[in-house]
């Protein structure tokens, strides 16, 4: 694409093989995560964060993610023991 990003064949995702880079301090990313941790609703989450509600529920969703992948590694540990 124009914009160096890619497209899918299959499903027309658009994705880019660059990391992605954050322009969040660590303070916001800790105030994501503790109200993330204490199932503060998005629309309640962004007011205390100051953030849009579409940047924290992008974070809520990474650490969804993140916990599923982690939970999913210590399962495959599980079955080879």
């Amino acid at each position: 694409m124009a914009d160096g990003r890619c497209k899918c064949k299959k499903c027309g995702k658009k994705y880019t093989h660059r990391p992605r880079y954050t322009k969040l301090s660590k303070e916001k990313h800790k105030e994501i995560a503790r109200l993330f941790w204490l199932s503060v609703p998005v629309a309640a989450a962004e007011k205390a964060v100051g953030l849009s509600a579409k940047t924290v529920s992008k974070w809520y969703n990474r650490l969804r993610e993140r916990i599923a992948a982690d939970r999913e590694a210590e399962l495959e540990k599980l079955e080879v023991e």
